[in-house]
Parts: C-alpha cells; structure tokens; sequence
C-alpha cells in the first residue's frame, strides 16, 4: 500500500489498491476531530503520519537496518527516521480524533439537544423510517464510538483496563442507564451518565499513555539502547498522548508543543533518555489522580515550570 492508497481508506474511495473487505460507506477522515474549529489541524497531523509512511516505506521494504535519523527496521519494528512507528503513530492517534472526540465532544455534547431533538424526544416523535428518536440514536452513536463489538481502537483498550478499573462495565453501565433516563425523558440523569462516561473515556486515554511510557521506559533502561520493543511502546505511548488533546485536562498547544516534542528532539526516540521519559510522565499525571491495587498517587499541579523541573 502506499500513502495514497491508505488515504483513500480514510475516505472510503472504491479504488484504493487493498484486497481486504472494508466498508466503502463510512468516511473515517471527515470524523477525525468532527466540528471542531481546527479540525484541519487535525487532519494535518494524520497527513504528516502518512507522509512519514511514505518516506519510510521502500527502506522496510528493502530491509535496511534503522539507525538514528535513518528510517527502516528495527528488530521487528519498521520505524521511522525518528525510531517511531507511524502506524502505531496513526492508530493510537485515531483513538482519540475520532473515537473519543465523537464520543465525547460531539454525540454526548452538542448533538443531544440539537435542534428540535428535545422536544422531539418529549413527543415521542420517531425519525423517519425509524423506530427510535433522534435523540435515541445519537446516544446510541455515541455507545457505537466507545464499545463497538471489534476489538479495536477505544473498544479494545476499554477491554484491556476492566480487569483492574471496571471500565467497560462502568461505560456499558452508564450508557445504559443514560438510555433509559432518555425513554424517561429524565435529562438530568442523562446528563449526569454522560458525564460519567466522559470521565471513564478519558480514563482510558490517559492510563495508556501512562502505561505505553512506562513500558518502554523500562525496556530502555533495561536494554540500554532503543530496541524494536521499546520502539513499539513508545509510538503507542505517542499516539495515546497525542490523544489526550481530546479529554478536558489537556489542550492542543500543551500536547503539541510540550509533551509530544520530548519524542521527537533531535534523533526522537534515539536521543531520548530517562529524565526525559520522566518528565512526560510527570505530564501525563497532571491534574490525574491515578487508582491503581488499593493505592492512589495525586499528580502534579499542571504548570508547566513545576512539571519540568
């Protein structure tokens, strides 16, 4: 594939170069970071994912070895010039344009209420052709972005955390309560489940950054050099940070001018050191308070001096 082919992926076009069975009716593009002012910001961001895949591509083909600021393998990893990989760069980074964003910010918040949608709800009055209401489905849509039945983006990662933080039974608990408030025509409590489920989505965002920086942290110390592994961890841990602009504890600028800058410096992920990997840590846990086997650590204050320090 190359990077045109996997943009007309995004896009839903019917001539993209791929054998594999995908849904030609869903635009994934248009959705990453729906309605939000700087939404072609956003989608800059993934363009520049696939151009690092484009610039990358022919080297893993060819099996060239990475090294600092050299694009290619890295144990089983294919990397880029920074030793990040750009799928896994993309991937984490769709987690939170488009599954949290719409989940979020957009069915949970603005689309609720839209319009007529309110007094259409209290009426009973159906949408077209459908047994539900407007209201109905948009709640329904926004369950849809969160707990889809593909182990995939949030899905996946909401499965992964609910051994230790109950977080896909608390996000399928609230949406169904937050359904029935809806029948009931109780807004109140359906304002206050979609408040839950907006803190437990942001939940999974920020626990998976914390985990991917950890995780490759240790390899790094372990190995003493950037492998494959911590390759691998660390380009998680960067699309899950990425995402973090999408929650209501983080905006874009910190994001993008203070965290994810600690990848990328200088040779990225071949430069990066242990300090530097702490730091990011200690802006992941800002204004977080993180419960973890019985033991909660509250983090720092969120200015931007004591964080680096």
């Amino acid at each position: 594939l190359s990077k045109d082919d996997i943009y007309k992926l995004y896009i839903h076009s019917t001539d993209a170069d791929f054998d594999g069975d995908y849904s030609a009716s869903k635009q994934i593009w248009s959705k990453l970071g729906t309605s939000l002012a700087h939404q072609s910001d956003i989608q800059a961001d993934f363009d520049g994912y696939l151009d690092e895949f484009e610039a990358s591509r022919n080297l893993w083909k060819a099996g060239k070895a990475a090294s600092a600021g050299n694009a290619g393998i890295l144990g089983t990893r294919k990397v880029n010039a920074k030793g990040l990989e750009p799928n896994q760069m993309a991937t984490k980074s769709t987690i939170g344009a488009l599954s949290a964003h719409n989940a979020m910010s957009y069915y949970l918040d603005t689309q609720l209420d839209a319009g007529t949608n309110r007094d259409d709800n209290d009426a009973g009055t159906l949408a077209t052709g459908k047994n539900y209401t407007t209201m109905e489905h948009k709640w329904d849509e926004a369950y849809g972005y969160c707990l889809y039945w593909h182990n995939i983006l949030l899905a996946k990662y909401a499965r992964k955390l609910n051994s230790e933080f109950s977080l896909e039974d608390n996000l399928h608990k609230a949406f169904k309560a937050g359904r029935q408030a809806i029948v009931d025509k109780d807004y109140d409590t359906r304002d206050a489940q979609a408040d839950l489920i907006k803190g437990y989505v942001e939940q999974i965002l920020i626990e998976k950054a914390k985990d991917y920086v950890e995780g490759g942290r240790a390899t790094l110390a372990s190995e003493g050099a950037l492998t494959g592994d911590a390759a691998h961890d660390l380009s998680e841990g960067y699309g899950f940070i990425y995402s973090l602009q999408f929650t209501s504890k983080f905006t874009r600028d910190f994001v993008m001018n203070h965290m994810l800058p600690i990848l990328t410096k200088d040779n990225g992920l071949w430069s990066v050191t242990d300090s530097d990997l702490e730091k990011l840590l200690n802006m992941v846990n800002t204004n977080y308070d993180f419960s973890r086997n019985g033991s909660t650590s509250v983090s720092y204050s969120g200015q931007i001096d004591r964080i680096e320090m």
